[in-house]
């Protein structure tokens, strides 16, 4: 599971409640770091939490869901 918040408080405690239920996580600070990590990372993410308070993805959210969207099909391999 991939979390991404600029709040880090907000990262641990869904962290801590994400692994209480048996999931592996990554905690990211912004919706570029979450773009970056889930092209490089070596595993897959079931699935991701955003906080869409922060200001890059607050402005432009539509944009970067969809780009992450795609970044993470061609990551891991699904057609679009």
């Amino acid at each position: 599971m991939l979390v991404v918040d600029d709040e880090r408080s907000i990262c641990e405690m869904l962290e801590i409640a994400l692994r209480k239920d048996g999931h592996k996580v990554e905690t990211v600070a912004s919706g570029d770091n979450a773009t970056e990590v889930s092209v490089t990372a070596d595993v897959q993410f079931s699935g991701a939490l955003a906080g869409l308070g922060q200001p890059l993805i607050k402005k432009k959210a539509d944009a970067m869901v969809h780009e992450f969207a795609e970044n993470l099909r061609k990551a891991i391999g699904a057609e679009a």
